[in-house]
């Protein structure tokens, strides 16, 4: 019985069995039939079929980068001359020049050749100046240029060129002479010209390339990004912020694009080949990595200032109702910021572009200011409030720049606070006017003050004048210390002298340090020599407090501890091992509260 049984319940599961396999064939199946009808019927959805959501084509094939051995001047490891040294030699002092690029978006190659005049004050065998990644394409030439007594007539005589070469290591094209250079004398100066070819593609600085997607079909602009040495890559040049100099840019682009640089557009000549050559009136003196160019076929909005300066914020064609919010605040601060500084603004237009990939968060480019997208566009649809406060502080900080970094400019990348501490301040200055009922200078401290007492707490900290010494260590200064540690001292300061005195002082450097670079001491002798005429206390202490590291700022007054916020220079605590310098001995002002009243003491430490 227990045979039969078995029997039975063996048959049935037999039958279920075949029961799965059926099943599961008949799965498969229909999972290859579905399968296949999807694959067919996708090309259609591709192709803007409709029911199916069209499909972007893929981008064009583009090109290698060029190797980085071409050309006539090959890599050498030759150190007899000051071309192995980091910084630029102090008696070759170049003070225009003449740039031509013509980028092909196709390829993401371009051409160029700059004609860069100079001084030469004392003699010299060699010439050198900055070059990365792109590649002189000729001999560079030279000649000396002897101008009249009365400037009205001009000789120019051919120099010879031995040859030259490129120092990797300090990231220089050399030229030799055939001879020794005189230094130039009175009415004299070089030329020296150099072609070069660069590529647009493989990373976000330089002259470089990035694509979006406008109504399902690809599209390419090229722009700029040269902060802090990457106006090497872009085209040679002698690449430190103290280099001021004029430019006169001129672009060769494809007709169906717009070329926008610094300065507004003096003429467009028609090509052959559908080819346009913009070019742009002769520039203000400014620093090389100020130098900027875009090459695109966005749209704009527009508004003009209280002076008639037109302000135009560009954008993709389907973005462009989000640009409104940034044209209005644009107009509010730009004309804000003047009447602050008692400054007009310097160029006759200020252009602004939203780049679709854009490394850092803006560039302050006199003239033409680029932005990542989420930085000047806003849909009050979509966007959030604190991305309309990011939107607005961003354009606040880059319009101060304008005065503060391009005009008033740092001798050195040592000096960056005076760049970023001051536009990093002045941002809520501005936004405050825009919108004032955000309470900004509230909001700087919890933005700014305490989170950076944290950073300078750490032992990695460093004082906001800090040496540096290659092209690394000067991108790893665009911190917080120097941004907001830097912003938190000016406010201390404004609030030591009062706001109108502080305001009155910053008046006067832009006037005084026009287009000239600046340190530290001279730039804050402004404000204090206000607070000095007014009978005002002197403002010595400031020029001992931006040198000093965080553990020395930790020894200047015991109630930092309970007053955190009217010590911005200084950390809220150290580790125990955190030691003073000795003979340190400064001046140091604060805010106390006594009896829910403030009063104003100078605490020397």
């Amino acid at each position: 019985m227990e045979s039969m049984e078995f029997e039975k319940e063996s048959k049935r599961y037999c039958i279920r069995g075949k029961h799965v396999a059926i099943i599961c064939a008949v799965v498969v199946v229909t999972g290859v039939a579905v399968g296949l009808g999807v694959g067919l019927i996708q090309p259609a959805s591709d192709n803007g079929g409709a029911n199916g959501t069209p499909k972007p084509p893929e981008p064009p094939t583009t090109s290698a980068p060029p190797p980085t051995d071409l050309g006539p001047c090959k890599a050498s490891n030759d150190t007899s001359g000051n071309w192995k040294d980091f910084r630029l030699p102090n008696y070759i002092v170049p003070f225009h020049y003449d740039l031509h690029l013509e980028p092909d978006l196709q390829t993401d190659l371009y051409t160029g050749s700059v004609s860069i005049h100079l001084h030469l004050t004392q003699p010299s065998s060699h010439l050198w100046l900055h070059i990365r990644e792109t590649f002189v394409t000729a001999v560079p030439t030279l000649k000396l240029v002897q101008a009249s007594a009365d400037r009205t007539t001009t000789t120019e005589t051919a120099v010879g060129i031995k040859g030259c070469f490129e120092y990797k290591p300090q990231q220089y094209v050399v030229a030799e002479g055939q001879s020794q250079l005189a230094a130039t004398g009175a009415n004299q100066h070089y030329v020296l010209t150099l072609d070069f070819q660069g590529w647009l593609n493989g990373s976000l600085v330089g002259f470089y390339r990035t694509t979006y997607v406008d109504n399902g079909v690809i599209k390419k602009i090229a722009a700029t990004d040269h902060e802090p040495t990457d106006a090497r890559k872009s085209f040679p040049c002698f690449d430190e912020p103290n280099k001021k100099a004029t430019y006169k840019i001129s672009i060769t682009h494809d007709g169906t694009y717009t070329a926008l640089s610094n300065m507004p557009v003096e003429t467009v000549e028609d090509l052959s080949n559908g080819k346009k050559k913009t070019s742009f009136v002769l520039s203000v003196k400014m620093s090389t990595y100020l130098v900027c160019f875009a090459v695109h076929q966005f749209v704009s909005v527009e508004k003009i200032s209280n002076r008639g300066i037109p302000l135009k914020i560009w954008a993709q064609p389907q973005q462009i109702h989000t640009a409104e919010y940034a044209a209005n605040v644009t107009k509010v601060i730009f004309d804000y910021f003047e009447e602050y500084f008692a400054m007009d603004y310097s160029i006759g237009k200020l252009d602004k572009i939203a780049i679709p990939d854009f490394g850092t968060g803006a560039m302050e480019n006199w003239g033409l200011i680029t932005y990542r997208e989420t930085n000047l566009l806003y849909d009050e649809n979509e966007s959030s409030s604190y991305n309309k406060q990011r939107v607005a502080s961003v354009i606040a900080h880059e319009l101060v720049h304008q005065w503060f970094g391009n005009i008033v400019t740092m001798d050195w990348w040592d000096d960056l606070w005076l760049n970023e501490g001051f536009a990093s301040f002045f941002e809520y200055v501005g936004v405050e006017k825009a919108e004032p009922d955000w309470g900004m200078r509230d909001i700087m401290l919890i933005s700014d003050v305490l989170p950076v007492m944290v950073d300078d707490a750490l032992l990695s900290s460093h004082p906001i004048i800090v040496d540096v010494s290659t092209p690394a260590e000067i991108t790893s200064v665009f911190d917080s210390i120097s941004y907001s540690k830097g912003a938190s001292i000016l406010r201390m300061l404004e609030d030591h002298l009062g706001r109108d005195t502080f305001r009155d002082g910053c008046r006067g450097v832009p006037e005084e340090i026009y287009l000239p670079e600046c340190q530290n001491v001279r730039l804050l002798a402004g404000p204090g020599r206000r607070k000095q005429t007014t009978g005002g206390r002197n403002h010595g202490h400031m020029d001992q407090t931006d040198g000093i590291s965080s553990a020395e700022s930790d020894c200047l007054s015991h109630w930092s501890q309970s007053h955190p916020e009217q010590v911005p220079i200084g950390p809220q605590s150290r580790p125990h091992n955190a030691s003073c310098s000795p003979g340190v001995q400064m001046d140091h002002p604060c805010k106390m509260a006594i009896c829910g009243e403030q009063q104003e003491c100078v605490s020397d430490v």
